[in-house]
């Protein structure tokens, strides 16, 4: 099936705002296109889209055709910036991709949710550049998959050549819930970076882990919790274990946790693991 066109598309300096006026859901203006890549907007160069409440619902939005990341609901390129404020926005698999030099993603008292998961995906998929992603008083969360699809995914997935990500993700007040992974960290053709600071927040209930990290992470958290999260899935030969709390997977890579609460070992789904 061809993929739909794009109902909104800022480039260059444009600036843009959206508020839902008698319009109960945005994604209705989309035709439903199956598992398809389904997006709602694309923001590049140094374009700015923001939108102010409203409800994304629709079944084709995002997509899981978009297998590593090629776009989402929303594709940033460039330093396009999208802000979301005090609405939901539910997706199929794929949220909002951040593929540029240097992209923003701010959200205020907001949800970003998957309604449903037909393959691999995540809420923010940040791919490229120095992307800056800051959620206050929000949520991401459903991101549940068979695969392993993410709350917040940094660097590029699969066997596609690009160089690693070095992101800025500050939380406030704000959530990573319910999803296979919270946050995902692995590097490219070159090492990806992870800066995590933040005040109450919460990461749990990940099926496969909360933050993984197989490249250098910084954390600094006051307050909130890490924990809940899948440490072994019993149905798979052998009791596959999967990565707890915090894991960090590479000898070579600096990891810099602070603060935060990081329940023991003995915890179910809590602790702190690193391979060797």
């Amino acid at each position: 099936m061809p993929q739909p066109s794009l109902p909104i598309s800022l480039s260059g300096t444009g600036q843009a705002t959206m508020t839902p006026v008698n319009m109960a859901d945005y994604a209705d203006q989309i035709a439903p296109a199956g598992q398809g890549a389904a997006p709602y907007a694309t923001v590049a160069d140094s374009a700015r889209l923001t939108i102010n409440g409203g409800n994304f619902g629709g079944a084709a939005l995002g997509g899981s055709a978009n297998l590593y990341a090629k776009t989402g609901a929303f594709t940033l390129t460039g330093a396009g910036r999208l802000d979301i404020n005090n609405a939901v926005l539910g997706v199929d698999s794929y949220g909002v991709v951040m593929n540029g030099g240097a992209t923003q993603l701010n959200m205020s008292g907001s949800v970003l949710q998957s309604n449903v998961n037909s393959g691999f995906g995540a809420g923010v998929f940040a791919v490229g550049g120095t992307p800056q992603i800051t959620l206050v008083s929000s949520s991401i969360s459903g991101f549940d998959s068979v695969t392993s699809s993410r709350g917040i995914s940094v660097g590029p997935v699969g066997n596609v050549g690009q160089p690693g990500v070095a992101a800025t993700v500050t939380l406030s007040s704000s959530s990573l819930t319910g999803n296979n992974f919270g946050i995902h960290v692995q590097d490219g053709t070159t090492p990806s970076s992870l800066a995590l600071t933040g005040t109450q927040v919460t990461i749990s209930g990940g099926t496969f882990g909360g933050v993984v990290c197989y490249s250098a992470c910084a954390f600094d958290l006051a307050g909130g919790q890490i924990s809940g999260h899948g440490t072994q899935n019993p149905a798979l030969v052998g009791g596959y274990s999967f990565h707890g709390g915090l894991w960090f997977g590479a000898a070579t890579k600096v990891y810099q946790p602070k603060n935060g609460s990081y329940p023991g070992a003995a915890s179910a789904g809590g602790g702190i693991g690193k391979a060797t």
